[in-house]
């Protein structure tokens, strides 16, 4: 999750909801990347700087990791 707005150190209860219900069946959370945005070239560009920006900063998601292992 790379637009956490909140400020350093404060956990984001998505993030908290994402870990807690991520087992539970029935229940899927969506990952998107610079490559789902479809309206304009300058949105996949900011999606993009921000993913590299947070890389640093934040754990992979399950699709960050899925695509990590198919290159």
């Amino acid at each position: 999750m790379t637009q956490v707005d909140l400020p350093v150190g404060a956990r984001s209860g998505l993030i908290e909801a994402r870990e807690i219900l991520s087992d539970i069946e029935g229940i899927h959370f969506s990952y998107f990347s610079e490559v789902d945005v479809v309206r304009h070239p300058l949105v996949q560009q900011v999606i993009k700087a921000y993913e590299t920006r947070g890389a640093a900063h934040h754990r992979p998601s399950p699709r960050e990791e899925a695509t990590r292992k198919e290159r």
